[in-house]
C-alpha cells in the first residue's frame, strides 16, 4: 500500500465513526488477498466500516471492473472511499489515480477501471487529480 494512501487513511482514523472504504477487486475468495487487505485497512483505521462490492470480477478485466464500480458507486453512503483493484500491470510502476468529487473518493490504478465513474462525476462539477500532480486533470 503505497503511503500516499496509508496518510489518508490514517486522517480519517481521527473521525468518531470512522471512514466508510468500500472495495473491489479481481482477486477472488479462494485465498488471503481479500483479508489481508481488510487487515491492513483495520490496522490503520480500526473504525472503519469496510463493504466489499465484489472479488469476482474476471482477471485483469478492467472494463468489468469499471462497469461494477459505476453501476454500485451512487448508493454508498457520502464520504465513502473506493479502492479498485483490477490491474493487468500489477507489479508494475502503474501510476494510482485519486478521483474526487463533492461526495465520494476513488482510489484506483492509472488503467481505464475509473473511466465510467470520472465520466459521469466530472460531468457533475467534480474534479480528478492524478498523485504527484496535485491539481491535474482527468486524462485518458
Amino acid at each position: 500500500m503505497s503511503s500516499l494512501i496509508r496518510k489518508l487513511l490514517a486522517g480519517l482514523s481521527s473521525a468518531p465513526d470512522g471512514p466508510t472504504i468500500a472495495l473491489l477487486s479481481d482477486f477472488g475468495e479462494r485465498d488471503t488477498y481479500v483479508g489481508t487487505m481488510r487487515a491492513v485497512i483495520a490496522s490503520i483505521s480500526p473504525q472503519a466500516r469496510v463493504i466489499d462490492i465484489t472479488h469476482q470480477v474476471r482477471p485483469q478485466s478492467t472494463q468489468e471492473g469499471a462497469y461494477a464500480l459505476w453501476s454500485a458507486y451512487r448508493y454508498f453512503p457520502r464520504a465513502t472511499i473506493f479502492a479498485a483493484v483490477v490491474d493487468p500491470g500489477v507489479g508494475t510502476d502503474r501510476d494510482i489515480l485519486i478521483l474526487e468529487s463533492d461526495d465520494f473518493m476513488f482510489v484506483a490504478p492509472d488503467n481505464g477501471i475509473l473511466d465510467l465513474v470520472a465520466t459521469e462525476i466530472t460531468q457533475r462539477s467534480g474534479h480528478a487529480l492524478r498523485v504527484g500532480e496535485p491539481g491535474g486533470k482527468w486524462r485518458r
